[in-house]
């Protein structure tokens, strides 16, 4: 069965985690990746303190199956030659090397561009490209967790310390995030011919993630813990605990337009008619922005060292109706006059 990637060449010169997750969704939809390790292996080979006993390195099987493994030395001049002849002959080259250190490895994408033109350079980084600490190394715990609020902003109540994340937990969805840019490269190199440069930060995809409350933030709100669930704003979003001692979590939506048959589905009619029981209220217009300029999260890639988002507008209800209508009818009349 012939596959989506098929045929596309990947070379894989990151470590740890985020940058390696994204070639290996690519191995999975069937690409070619050649995994290039320093002679002592990738250091995340060696399972950290904290996991639990296995006999199987599972972290790097998750986070590295179905790639081919090369070993070079790329401090030295012979090991830097060695991977610009395999640069020259595949699609896609990822890197999460400290910025500084790319110069001296000779693995920016200006060494490496000239060497093959249709080449789409993924580069992943703490805090991103540009700007006073884009040269800083970091994992997801601090640079995507603890940076972009999420560590307090998931606490369950607002005099409980802080939420440690797990292993991770932030570098699987920010190797995601490459995989899409990845992705978009190949398809403008597929209209244009030409490669790219695309990229993403653990600190960005933290934003992202967060981008409900950052969005608030920018809007002018005030964005604080939430309460404890005992204070909770709606009784049909919130965690119970059962008799044997197990949590669930009860989400109805927003608009809690299914609260009647919840509580028959639960056999407790009597809540309809319960006085001491808050009735769900009426729905709520959306807000538009009427022209006012905003800010938003931009999308957690880059495109050609540029941000994608700008020139946004929110949309208002039906506005584009009109104009759809008028696409489909020229449609019409094009495939009537075929």
């Amino acid at each position: 069965m012939t596959r989506l990637l098929d045929g596309i060449r990947v070379i894989d010169a990151a470590n740890f985690i985020a940058g390696p997750v994204s070639t290996t969704i690519m191995a999975d939809f069937g690409a070619d990746v050649i995994k290039v390790e320093p002679p002592t292996g990738d250091v995340y080979r060696v399972r950290g303190a904290g996991y639990p006993p296995s006999p199987y390195n599972y972290p790097w099987i998750v986070d590295n199956r179905t790639k081919r493994s090369v070993a070079i030395d790329l401090r030295t001049g012979d090991g830097q030659d060695l991977l610009h002849r395999l640069v020259r002959d595949v699609d896609v080259f990822v890197t999460n090397a400290p910025l500084d250190s790319r110069t001296r490895l000779r693995v920016r994408y200006e060494d490496l561009a000239p060497l093959n033109a249709r080449l789409v350079y993924a580069s992943i980084s703490a805090y991103g490209e540009t700007g006073g600490e884009a040269s800083k190394p970091g994992f997801d715990s601090i640079a995507l967790w603890a940076r972009t609020g999420l560590m307090d902003l998931v606490r369950a109540s607002p005099d409980v310390p802080p939420a440690r994340s797990l292993p991770g937990m932030g570098d699987h969805p920010t190797g995601t995030a490459l995989f899409a840019a990845i992705m978009a490269g190949l398809y403008h190199r597929e209209r244009t011919g030409r490669g790219t440069m695309v990229a993403t930060s653990l600190l960005a995809n933290g934003l992202w993630m967060n981008a409900i409350p950052v969005q608030g933030i920018l809007c002018g709100t005030r964005t604080e813990v939430r309460p404890p669930r005992e204070e909770a704003i709606s009784a049909l979003a919130n965690l119970y605990r059962c008799r044997d001692g197990r949590w669930f979590m009860l989400t109805i939506t927003g608009d809690e337009r299914h609260w009647e048959s919840f509580v028959r589905g639960i056999g407790r009619e009597d809540l309809l008619s319960d006085p001491h029981v808050l009735r769900p209220g009426g729905l709520v217009n959306n807000v538009t922005a009427d022209g006012k300029p905003f800010r938003v999260p931009a999308l957690p890639v880059e495109w050609n060292g540029s941000s994608i988002g700008e020139g946004l507008k929110v949309p208002v209800l039906g506005a584009d109706t009109d104009s759809v209508r008028a696409e489909l009818s020229k449609q019409k009349s094009t495939d009537n006059a075929a």
